[in-house]
């Protein structure tokens, strides 16, 4: 994609208009700068032949520079909106394609990726957007004084017009190998961000094995390396700059030289040679404009290719895009099949599995993670998943929850390909807590609300009760207005799970999938939240991913995963009976934690 269609699509349909009447507002500024420089040379020949014509000449200047001041702040303060309001807009897109691209190709970027895209990629698409409205210079700082010298002498005026393609042309050859320079830049700078991260999240892990060493030295080289792209790009802008003062240096000696001969000849005055030196000032800030157009465009081009490797993922499908499919029943109940026709009035049916799971397989690129794995689940059972770590039981979770597509005909969700229903949809109809808690900057009230943002604190209190969180948030200064610090971790592993529990209370569909939902909390805690959970879903479908193999006799069966293949499916009596890997995790008291397939 182009970088102004890109530019555009990300503004809106004033973008044009509105870059064009910024351009115009440029000139206007830089043109009443033109007459300013240009009337100082001729106030000087003014002097010596009518006073009148001087003051003509001096009231033309204060006008001119009464333009330039007012025209100069409208541009400052259009410019600084319209590439503020193009900058949100850019990192509103970044958020939106995060929330709606399917998970697997999100999870696939670094945090430090993503942040680049937000900071370094925004900025170089918004810098060359300042660029393009500040080419409206380049008429009045180029083409005026160039018009304006040939009514002096066509000479000088061609000797001008002959320093602009030697003065561009070399640094645009300069700068054409910037885009890699930035390119290599931007991912040196991703990996220090993703480790910065890393630290953040691992420093209770950093100094308890006491890695504070280990982990300055590996900082010390992402930094280098960080440092060593950054100045081999810097360098690479700087012998641009370098050629660029350089050469307006000589060029204003060569102009000056040719000033002075033409008055020795009598072909020029004092006051013109004083206009053209200034003019040619004038067109050598124009020059460094013009200059800056490769410079910048090459940033802004690295800054799209990064963008556009997120941009440009496919989304998840919406229900616009699945018309053919037949919706899912409004009221949460299973899809009825009719398998009697005899008596024509009655509704003789069995209801579907809610899921049924045929033949699965799923890949992180090319490994593949879950082999053939088939199993159902009914109405109201509750399922315990469980195996040894890296089996694949999140994986499976993520693609029972709508989070991974699968391929077609692999999983039915009521009686529908959960392949051809929009995961909206899919996701409408289930409970789902995941390994990792989440929180946000925010109170500990709208952390909960989020699952239910109409709520009434009747409910947000019994859902933070059965959570076993609300002593804990009622003790808090403020109550359940009291913000949640996630910086500096105010909440332990625990607490933070019990408060992500709430959220699924508060939600509370006929379908929960929860993984390891009590993980972190203590022997006591875990069996007042699991009492609770299982009352409260008695006549709901339960499927938890379970590390705890002394709570598997709450469920109606285990599905046991190994090496991403069922090894054994039903009953906890009848596995101990007839699986041998089954007797085996059972006997160890506690399935691996720390899944992270």
């Amino acid at each position: 994609m182009s970088l102004s269609k890109f530019m555009k699509n990300q503004y809106g349909k004033w973008f044009y208009l509105q870059l064009l009447s910024l351009s115009l507002l440029t000139f206007c500024s830089f043109g009443a700068q033109f007459l300013v420089t240009y009337d100082l040379g001729q106030i000087i020949d003014s002097v010596s032949r009518d006073y009148q014509e001087t003051l003509r000449y001096f009231r033309i200047i204060a006008a001119a520079l009464l333009l330039s001041i007012v025209t100069s702040a409208l541009r400052s303060i259009c410019s600084g909106r319209m590439t503020a309001r193009f900058a949100c807009r850019l990192k509103q897109s970044i958020g939106n394609q995060i929330c709606k691209v399917p998970c697997q190709y999100i999870e696939s970027f670094t945090d430090g990726e993503l942040l680049t895209m937000v900071t370094k990629d925004v900025e170089g698409c918004r810098n060359w957007l300042a660029l393009c409205a500040k080419t409206g210079c380049l008429p009045a700082q180029i083409g005026l004084p160039i018009l304006f010298v040939f009514q002096y002498d066509w000479r000088v005026a061609l000797f001008t017009l002959c320093l602009i393609p030697l003065a561009a042309l070399p640094e645009a050859l300069l700068a054409s190998r910037l885009h890699r320079y930035h390119a290599r830049e931007k991912k040196a700078y991703s990996m220090v961000l993703s480790f910065f991260n890393t630290m953040v999240d691992s420093s209770l892990v950093l100094k308890s094995f006491q890695l504070e060493s280990l982990f300055q030295c590996r900082n010390q080289v992402l930094l280098d390396a960080y440092k060593k792209e950054r100045m081999s790009r810097s360098l690479q802008e700087q012998l641009v700059d370098v050629y660029s003062r350089i050469f307006g240096h000589v060029t204003n000696v060569l102009i000056l030289l040719l000033g002075a001969f033409f008055i020795l000849t009598g072909n020029m005055t004092l006051g013109k040679l004083t206009s053209i030196i200034l003019l040619a000032n004038f067109v050598g800030e124009g020059i460094k404009v013009l200059n800056e157009i490769p410079v910048g465009y090459q940033g802004a081009r690295a800054s799209l290719a990064h963008l556009e490797t997120l941009l440009l993922l496919e989304r998840e499908p919406t229900g616009k895009k699945q018309k053919s499919a037949s919706p899912l029943p409004d009221d949460g109940s299973p899809q009825c099949s009719a398998i009697s026709h005899t008596m024509p009035d009655a509704c003789h049916t069995v209801l579907s599995p809610v899921y049924e799971v045929k033949s699965l397989r799923f890949s992180y690129g090319n490994r593949q993670v879950l082999h053939d794995v088939t199993f159902a689940v009914a109405q109201e059972e509750k399922i315990a998943i469980v195996g040894p770590s890296g089996c694949g039981k999140s994986t499976l979770f993520k693609v029972l929850s709508g989070l991974y597509t699968p391929g077609e005909d692999q999983v039915f969700f009521l009686g529908r390909d959960v392949a051809q229903i929009p995961p909206d949809d899919l996701r409408t109809r289930i409970t789902a807590t995941t390994q990792e808690t989440f929180l946000f900057q925010a109170t500990f009230r709208e952390n909960i609300c989020m699952a239910d943002t109409g709520c009434t604190d009747t409910a947000l209190i019994q859902a933070a009760r059965n959570a076993y969180i609300h002593d804990l948030i009622a003790a808090s200064p403020q109550g359940y207005d009291t913000p949640v610090c996630t910086t500096t971790q105010s909440l332990s592993g625990g607490q933070a799970q019990r408060l992500n529990l709430a959220r699924a209370f508060l939600r509370d569909t006929d379908i929960w999938l929860l993984d390891e939902p009590t993980s972190a909390l203590d022997a006591d805690t875990t069996d007042q939240v699991l009492d609770h959970l299982f009352a409260a879903c008695g006549n709901r479908t339960l499927l938890m991913i379970l590390h705890n193999m002394q709570e598997i006799h709450r469920f109606d069966k285990v599905l046991l995963l190994v090496e991403g293949k069922v090894a054994g499916f039903g009953t906890h009596a009848a596995l101990l009976t007839e699986c041998e890997a089954y007797r085996r995790l059972y006997a160890g008291g506690t399935a691996q934690e720390g899944d992270t397939l």
